[in-house]
């Protein structure tokens, strides 16, 4: 297992002088993906909701996962 994310959060730790820096994954095996579903009434919602999407592949070097 390629250790993409955990680069990509040391560099931006160290060059944004940050703690705690995330990339919006989840075990390193899938992204956040953030949407707004849309309502009975065929409006959209006033709230967002959230799913995971799995990674097969890492999108950074493309190593499987």
């Amino acid at each position: 297992m390629c250790d993409c994310i955990q680069k990509i959060i040391e560099k931006t730790e160290g060059r944004e002088y940050a703690v705690d820096a995330t990339v919006g994954s989840f075990n390193h095996q899938s992204s956040e993906v953030r949407y707004t579903p849309i309502r009975l009434d065929g409006e959209p919602s006033k709230h967002r909701r959230y799913t995971s999407a799995n990674w097969k592949f890492c999108p950074w070097c493309g190593e499987q996962i």
